[in-house]
């Protein structure tokens, strides 16, 4: 219901360049740049042309300026199109393409669909010569598309019946011929006509209609009723008797029983009731009213059978056709003197009883023909159909209490009568008033009370509510209201009062539905509701100005725009549409409180804003109130809301919600108001404290039939709620020591709830409900959570986040080991094995109550231990990298350290602003948030990024975020190898687009770094492979990233031979070097080393690869070269002996990059360039994929021996 912004304003601000698009595309649709028509188009230009005009369906006005430029280009090329068919080319379009006029078709259908046939219709060309080639244009179905186009089909048969208004006989423009139309002129047969007489134009013409009466799609079937209708009524038509023929065989079809499921005889009769019905509707009285009395016997007997199993009235579309039929028949019986009687009578009573229908078109078309029957009777006959309409509204109704008892006031229940005929009687009632159908003052009241009571009509189902389609009729009830009668006709009733309202005193009706408009506008939970009551309300306040109490600025708060989304509405406009006068004060003062669509709404997040809607309401100042009127008026809606709790919240567990939430919110503002100790009386001091939680014995936390999340959340609230109000003004609001046993209870089992959300309200209890504790009770709530938490089978987070709350209060002389101990608990939650959810809510906890308060000094080594701990936490499951959650809360307990150290330093610093510093690197956390913020998560990166650079940053996901922060750590010593080990979990274990990103960015940053800079990272990628090998298991996450990545950093140059020792040093460092790799190649053996891990061993496989490409190309003195040949030798050795490992994908890489390393020696002259080819010709040879046994351990033994001979 809420949206990031209302559609209608972006599609207002984007118009002009869709617009402009679309004007700049569609040309090239149609012709060449030369001019010359194009007779296949591009399918993706089409839809690229349709997507620009779609968004127009929500405001299809923003097109009417542009139709004639849009609609002309396209309909004459298709007359054009048409004119030189002959002699275009026939090419095949292929799949992406599609024949010209099928691309007209589609957008001519778009724009259809955006602004209705009768609209478009009127651009369509009307020479009376078009229609012969258009029809003929049937005849070429497979070469145009027809065949396989709907859309072209549609609007060639709309086209063929606009041009059917031809003012000239059509025998006339008819050529002879008949090509394709003997199949179908055979349905004539048997009705009188002879099919011969009619010219060869109107013979085709009928072929098509009847060929796609039958049509499953509406659009054809439409298309195909209109073309009957439009050539059955043409006067030349008539005189030859095609009417009389195609009533008669469409009278036929519909009473012909057919048994053949699979059959389109259903959607033929639709198309012949469309037909029948279309005769009616637009042939003139004298010509139609002979067909009225058997057209209406046709109706009658599908009604009358509609019972039967399989019978056409089943069918919704039949059902509609009836009511338009019905409404038909009656207009011409009453236009007739020799009309049978009762027709008339016969006619309400079925469309009255139709009013019911579970179909909204059904419901719709009853309405519409009630409403157009009634205009034509007589005053008293009209006067009787709305009452019988209105009498809907009394249908079912249960009265509450059933018996009054002095002048109490019955509530009307609404859980059993049909939505459906209400929303039939609402819809109607709108009709009438838009035809002005009420005459009279008194009835004129009536409706007004049937319209309110359907503003607010729903009915609650288990798990939905139905009403919305009620409420929207009643909208447009109210808008024909306003715009069809006179200031002065609504003001001659006076000052009345409706029932269905909650006002006693009378008001005029302009003002009453001016402020029930506001109330829908403001509250109810459909935004298309909202929009609507806006737009009636606007209409109102237009054609009635100086009737409704600050009319104009009503319109202008209650805004079309302003009311699209629900948060605004209910919250700010309601306060603006308040701020005006009291009647809309009270009004929705009350909606909140007494109507479904406040506290009793069905969903929680509708009660929530009506109690934040409730508490903005409270703040409202009117210039002419006193102190003790406007507590008066708070006190009264408190009572309102109190009654309604005790009541009806005891059967209704939502109710007790909304009421709970609102009634804290109301108490916090009474208490932030300007006169907050004169509203409560000791009435209700009473109610808060004792009788408000009457209700609750322990098990509502509990049994989850009685909802304890909405039970937990509402009565932590209350409490809340009651207790800082108690603790503001202690002499309005006493708390007795039974009171505060209550409240302590609500809150240890709201606490005690599994979930983060539902203990969420019952934390924030915590510290205003210490605050009017003593301190012996205080101390036994910490004791007993501290003990809950420590203990190892504990589950529940709620204890851990209360304990943060109020950690202040176990500070204090005589306290330290209470301290101590509430310390202790929070880190064995922060540490706990197995629970990451509790692990994450224990550091929060630790930073929110213990670090952030500066109370961490008693066991800050232990606390700095925890948060470490906290930082390194990369546990995975199901979920994923769920130790990313703990890790995070670890980055803010750090910010948090730091803040706290540096708040003397900035207070006592001129100028300095309210944000404290970054970590500075020399933290001792540095190094680990260094790692994070080169890690493979974004947000991680971000947050800890954040923590450490003063300066902006680039975006997180850009290669200059990894070249900034590479240029920051990379210089500092201690900060280097957790940058490395951070950069391999980007570049070797993240998304492909951050480990491309991150790759680019080491390679682009080592390469412009000084020689000995380099040789420091490398030494550092080196450092930080062996030791996190040698940790074993603890060191697996680092082994992993830093092997998927060496290969390609060995490859790039940012570990290698030339790193560590560059070209131009001596024989020493060229030793250095090479002892340096060396390293790199045990270390790889051993991190793959009896695994099972496939990613592992390729990765490895990967690593000799480089490690033996990069000493090939490795510039050696004479002196060097043997250890570098050895060194050489042994890498290649090991991907010889990987040719047997059991794994094929192994075997098959380790093949592959085996004949990649051979064929950088094979030019080597002598016998060993021999042996080296020998060598590849081996590898070559061997299927590297299949068993192991036999020819593969020939090949590697042969290997080996000509390895020994090197």
């Amino acid at each position: 219901m809420d949206a990031a912004e209302d559609h209608d304003v972006q599609l207002l601000q984007a118009s002009v360049e869709l617009l402009d698009s679309y004007s700049t595309l569609a040309p090239s649709l149609v012709r060449s740049k030369l001019g010359n028509l194009h007779t296949i188009a591009n399918t993706s230009l089409v839809n690229r042309l349709i997507v620009l005009l779609e968004p127009f369906q929500e405001s299809p006005q923003l097109l009417d300026p542009h139709l004639l430029r849009f609609i002309t280009p396209l309909t004459d090329a298709l007359v054009e199109y048409i004119r030189c068919i002959a002699t275009l080319s026939t090419t095949e379009p292929t799949d992406a393409q599609c024949t010209l006029p099928v691309a007209i078709a589609k957008l001519l259908y778009t724009l259809i669909k955006i602004r209705g046939h009768k609209i478009i219709s009127r651009f369509l060309p009307n020479e009376p010569f078009l229609l012969e080639p258009v029809s003929a244009l049937f005849m070429r179905a497979h070469t145009i598309g027809i065949d396989t186009s709907w859309e072209l089909r549609y609007v060639l048969l709309l086209w063929l019946s606009h041009l059917l208004l031809a003012p000239f006989d059509l025998s006339t423009i008819s050529e002879n011929s008949d090509v394709g139309t003997q199949e179908k002129q055979a349905v004539l047969e048997g009705t009188g006509l002879d099919v011969s007489a009619l010219p060869s134009l109107c013979r085709r013409l009928l072929a098509l209609g009847v060929e796609y009466l039958s049509s499953p799609g509406n659009r054809e079937n439409d298309a195909a009723a209109l073309l009957l209708i439009r050539i059955s009524l043409r006067k030349d038509m008539r005189e030859i008797g095609l009417l009389d023929a195609l009533t008669n065989w469409g009278l036929g079809v519909v009473r012909k029983k057919s048994t053949d499921i699979t059959s389109r005889h259903l959607f033929l009769k639709t198309g012949v009731l469309t037909v029948l019905a279309g005769v009616l509707a637009q042939g003139e009285s004298e010509v139609v009213s002979s067909y009225a009395s058997s057209i209406y016997e046709l109706v009658q007997e599908l009604q009358d059978g509609g019972d039967e199993p399989g019978a056409d009235w089943t069918s919704a579309g039949i059902r509609r056709l009836g009511m338009k039929i019905y409404r038909h028949v009656a207009l011409l019986a009453l236009g007739s003197e020799d009309a049978a009687e009762g027709v008339v009578e016969d006619v309400i009573e079925r469309l009255l009883n139709s009013l019911g229908d579970r179909d909204t078109a059904v419901r719709f078309g009853a309405s519409k023909s009630l409403a157009v029957v009634a205009r034509k009777l007589d005053p008293d006959m009209a006067g009787d159909v709305l009452e019988a309409v209105m009498g809907i509204y009394e249908e079912d109704v249960l009265l509450d209490p059933p018996v009054p008892k002095d002048n109490q006031r019955q509530r009307r229940i609404l859980s059993a009568v049909s939505p459906e005929r209400w929303h039939g009687a609402t819809l109607t009632l709108a009709t009438f008033l838009r035809q002005r159908a009420v005459r009279t003052t008194e009835v004129l009241e009536h409706v007004l009370n049937c319209i309110i009571e359907a503003l607010s009509f729903e009915q609650r189902r288990a798990t939905f509510a139905v009403g919305g389609n009620v409420r929207d009729a009643a909208c447009y009830a109210a808008w024909s209201l306003a715009r069809n009668y006179t200031t002065t006709e609504l003001l001659a009733a006076g000052s009345i009062i409706v029932p269905s309202t909650t006002f006693n005193h009378p008001r005029t009706i302009p003002q009453i539905l001016a402020t029930e408009l506001t109330i829908a506008g403001c509250l109810d939970p459909l935004g298309n509701i909202r929009r609507a009551s806006s737009a009636a309300l606007q209409e109102l306040i237009g054609r009635h100005p100086n009737c409704v109490q600050s009319g104009i600025p009503l319109v202008q708060a209650v805004d079309y725009s302003a009311v699209a989304l629900r948060r605004r509405s209910v919250i700010e406009v309601s306060q603006h549409a308040v701020e005006l006068e009291m009647e809309y004060w009270h009004g929705l003062a009350f909606a909140f409180i007494t109507g479904w669509r406040g506290i009793g709404a069905s969903d929680d997040e509708g009660r929530k804003l009506a109690a934040a809607g409730l508490k903005g309401l409270v703040s409202v100042d009117h210039p002419s109130e006193s102190d003790s009127s406007w507590s008066d008026r708070i006190r009264v809606v408190l009572d309102t809301l109190i009654t309604r709790i005790l009541t009806e919240g005891s059967k209704h567990i939502e109710i007790f919600h909304g009421g709970l939430w609102a009634l804290s919110t109301l108490l916090d503002g009474i208490r932030a108001s300007r006169s907050p100790t004169t509203v409560l009386t000791l009435d209700h001091v009473h109610t808060l404290t004792t009788t408000i939680f009457y209700r609750l014995s322990g098990k509502e936390f509990i049994n989850p039939i009685l909802r304890p999340d909405l039970v937990s959340e509402s009565a932590a609230r209350l409490v809340n709620a009651i207790c800082s109000f108690s603790s503001a003004f202690p002499s309005s609001l006493v708390l007795q020591s039974a009171t505060l046993r209550k409240f302590t209870a609500i809150i240890e089992a709201a606490l005690l709830l599994t979930k983060d959300l539902l203990t969420e309200q019952a934390i924030l209890a915590t510290h205003p409900l210490f605050a009017v504790l003593n301190q012996k009770n205080r101390d036994s709530l910490i004791e007993g959570w501290t003990t809950r938490t420590i203990s190892p089978s504990n589950r529940f987070r709620g204890p851990v986040s209360a304990l943060a709350e109020v950690a202040e209060y176990a500070v204090g002389e005589g306290h330290k080991d209470g301290l101590r101990n509430l310390i202790s608990a929070l880190i064995s939650a922060a540490t706990k094995q197995g629970d990451i959810e509790m692990r994450v809510t224990g550091i929060k906890a630790l930073t929110r109550g213990v670090i952030a308060k500066g109370l961490g000094g008693l066991m800050e080594s232990e606390i700095t231990k925890t948060v470490e701990d906290a930082l390194e936490d990369y546990e995975v499951d199901l979920r994923g990298d769920v130790g990313s959650w703990a890790r995070s809360e670890a980055v803010a307990a750090v910010i948090a350290f730091h803040q706290l150290q540096s708040q003397s330093s900035l207070s006592s610093t001129p100028g300095s602003g309210p944000t404290a510093p970054p970590v500075p690197l020399t933290s001792p956390f540095a190094p680990q948030l260094a790692r994070i913020a080169l890690e493979k998560l974004d947000r991680l990166r971000l947050i800890s990024a954040s923590s450490l650079l003063p300066e902006p940053l680039p975006p997180v996901a850009s290669q200059e975020f990894f070249h900034m922060l590479l240029k920051t750590f990379t210089p500092h010593q201690h900060l280097i190898s957790s940058a490395i080990t951070g950069v391999a979990s980007a570049t070797g274990a993240g998304s492909d687009s951050v480990m491309q990103t991150a790759r680019r960015a080491l390679i682009s940053y080592v390469t412009n770094c000084s020689q000995d800079m380099r040789r420091e990272i490398a030494r550092a990628v080196k450092d930080t492979f062996k030791k996190a090998v040698a940790k074993g298991v603890s060191g697996e996450r680092v082994v992993v990233a830093v092997l998927e990545s060496l290969g390609l950093w060995v490859e790039a140059g940012v570990v290698g031979v030339g790193v560590f020792a560059p070209s131009g040093e001596g024989e020493i460092d060229m030793l250095e070097a090479l002892k340096e790799m060396r390293s790199i190649f045990i270390t790889t053996q051993k991190a793959h080393f009896k695994t099972g891990s496939i990613a592992k061993l390729e990765a490895a496989v990967h690593v000799y690869g480089a490690i033996a490409i990069d000493l090939l190309c490795a510039p050696a003195d004479q002196d060097v070269v043997e250890a570098k040949k050895k060194l050489l030798l042994e890498v290649f050795a090991k991907l010889v002996s990987l040719l047997l490992h059991p794994f094929p994908r192994v075997r098959v890489l380790a093949a592959e990059t085996a004949w990649f390393v051979i064929n950088e020696l094979e030019f080597e002259a002598g016998e060993t360039g021999e042996r080296w080819k020998k060598m590849k010709e081996t590898v070559e040879m061997m299927e590297w994929a299949g068993a192991v046994k036999g020819k593969p351990t020939e090949a590697v033994g042969s290997l080996k021996r000509e390895m020994g001979h090197l």
